[in-house]
């Protein structure tokens, strides 16, 4: 494949230009779009939630051409805001899927904006959008191989710091662009690339708008590559260029080992909990204590969650009482003490700031301790080793590797629908959600993909 002369951005572009749908292999088109049911259902909820309101709000103010919808809005504008407005959407209740191991972000949110908007724009059909979402998680994936963990370590979110070359990928596919313009659409992606985890400390609704901010940047990359625009095609290895700045590394050979023998997607995992990835497993195991014991709020004196040794993960237990959703999502404790008090984690509970400051709540929460466990020092997943103390002095453990809807420990197919079903019945008749799933599943076979897109509205 190499010349021996070309950067990791042009052979990059040159593997994933030949990432035509005729040959990805059956399981990768299957995963592709698992995935995008599953994203559409994330668009769906977070589509009423009251910050995506404001991100719609902004863009609804300009005059954008009708090139692409709006998820659940009788509205259609330019394909980049409008993929904008759907990224933020479908990253905006913490539902939305995850990319295991080394790799990180949440591909769905991106790839799916990208891939319906520019796809109902330049009237693509849905093999067409299949191989483009394909590209954006191959993408993802392989770039956050290079640079995680070391980039979050750094306090950059990698939502829209590598989520950006996602989108170019994804849009340079559906635009059509041969290798040496998707070389450069990446080389003017790292222009793009932004965003800080400081709101895993304080909270903060703008994580949200990361998805935006990268599908948005994703697409201009492409488009303006098109047009003719170059950038440095060193972007990836070069002394300034992404690993070096924003992960202190020199080595890109996990961007291009495997190419074409292994797939992002097929590292999809997807959330059961409206919260962070790190927290899935924490709440699954004290759900499953705290129905096999029967325990009360009253009965718990401490509660120890031990975890892989990573920052990123551990900081999870900086907020305690959460000010707003996204410091309620991200906070550990509070996630664990609604699960005792609740016993529930309904969305629901996220969003009702009198939850936030329940005395027998945060009274709990300050029963919550994080810690590195070396039992977990050797995986890539997020497991976790769970162990409850009670005041009568009975103590339990419990221990997983994988949290579930990892590979390793997967959903099953009837689980995700359900899961859809669930998310989509908050702006959809139980008719409308069917069809929408049939849809997806004949992806392959549709024409034009606005048969897809024009079911995302909502009813009249």
């Amino acid at each position: 494949m190499s010349t021996g002369k070309e950067t990791v951005a042009q052979q990059l572009s040159e593997h994933l230009v030949r990432l035509d749908y005729q040959r990805l292999p059956a399981n990768v088109t299957a995963k592709a779009k698992e995935a995008l049911l599953d994203q559409l259902g994330c668009q769906f909820v977070g589509s009423t939630m009251s910050h995506s309101g404001i991100i719609y709000e902004f863009i609804r103010g300009f005059a954008g051409q009708p090139e692409a919808t709006v998820v659940n809005r009788h509205w259609k504008t330019w394909a980049a805001d409008a993929a904008f407005v759907n990224a933020t959407f479908g990253h905006g209740c913490e539902l939305d899927d995850h990319v295991s191991g080394v790799g990180g972000g949440h591909p769905g949110a991106i790839c799916t904006a990208v891939a319906l908007a520019l796809g109902e724009k330049e009237q693509a059909n849905g093999q067409a959008v299949i191989a483009a979402i394909a590209a954006g998680y191959e993408t993802e994936w392989r770039v956050g191989r290079a640079m995680l963990p070391d980039s979050l370590h750094r306090g950059f979110h990698s939502q829209s710091l590598i989520g950006v070359f996602a989108s170019a990928a994804v849009a340079a596919r559906l635009l059509k662009l041969d290798a040496t313009q998707l070389a450069h659409a990446f080389a003017i992606a790292g222009s793009h690339a932004s965003g800080t985890r400081e709101y895993t400390q304080s909270g903060g609704e703008v994580k949200r708008m990361h998805s935006g901010l990268a599908a948005r940047g994703g697409i201009h990359s492409a488009m303006l590559a098109k047009a003719g625009l170059t950038g440095p095609l060193t972007i990836f290895e070069g002394k300034q260029g992404m690993l070096a700045l924003f992960a202190g590394r020199d080595d890109p050979r996990p961007i291009l080992e495997g190419l074409g023998e292994e797939f992002g997607v097929m590292h999809v995992e997807y959330k059961t909990y409206p919260v962070n990835i790190a927290i899935q497993s924490p709440i699954a195991l004290l759900a499953e204590l705290i129905q096999t014991h029967d325990i009360k709020a009253t009965d718990v004196e401490r509660i120890d969650v031990g975890l892989r040794n990573e920052h990123n993960v551990l900081s999870h237990g900086a907020i305690r009482e959460p000010q707003d959703i996204l410091g309620a999502q991200f906070s550990m404790a509070y996630s664990l003490a609604i699960r005792v008090v609740k016993r529930s984690n309904d969305l629901r509970l996220y969003t009702d700031p009198s939850v936030w400051r329940h005395p027998e709540v945060l009274r709990v929460a300050r029963k919550v301790y994080l810690h590195a466990d070396p039992r977990l020092a050797r995986l890539k997943a997020r497991g976790c080793h769970m162990k409850l103390t009670l005041t009568d002095g009975r103590v339990f453990e419990m221990q997983e590797e994988y949290q579930r809807g990892n590979p390793e420990n997967p959903l099953t197919a009837a689980e995700l629908t359900d899961k859809f079903r669930r998310l989509a019945s908050s702006v959809f008749s139980r008719a409308r959600t069917e069809e929408v799933i049939n849809t997806v599943s004949r992806l392959d076979e549709l024409e034009d993909v606005a048969e897809l897109t024009s079911l995302l509205i909502p009813e009249r």
